[in-house]
């Protein structure tokens, strides 16, 4: 996560398939949210926090930004799609 963005904005997994991402920031604290898979996980800048994603069913679930960070928090979006 860094300032107004989520990279990569898309992950592709496969349905079962064991998925855990390592998500950081530098600059101010983020939220990573799933709300589709009950996930919502502060990310302090300097300390990655470590997230597993259930992987179980098919579909396309949308990440967003859960901590307002600024001006461009609402760009804040990437998605998570299982096949």
């Amino acid at each position: 996560m860094r300032k107004y963005g989520i990279a990569p904005s898309l992950i592709r997994a496969k349905k079962g398939e064991n998925l855990v991402l390592l998500v950081s920031t530098e600059d101010v604290q983020h939220g990573f949210a799933v709300e589709q898979l009950d996930i919502n996980e502060p990310v302090q800048p300097g300390r990655p926090a470590e997230i597993a994603i259930d992987t179980r069913n098919r579909g396309e679930f949308r990440v967003a930004c859960s901590i307002i960070c600024g001006p461009g928090h609402d760009r804040m979006q990437a998605k998570i799609v299982v096949e």
